[in-house]
């Protein structure tokens, strides 16, 4: 909903940068 859709856009927004930051060590696999 209207309230947790800065908390859903702030995660997505994190996985996508713990995927391009983590990425290179741990794999795809690894990443959340």
């Amino acid at each position: 909903g209207p309230y947790q859709s800065p908390m859903e856009d702030g995660m997505q927004h994190f996985h996508e940068w713990y995927r391009d930051v983590m990425g290179d060590e741990l794999g795809d696999c690894a990443a959340p």
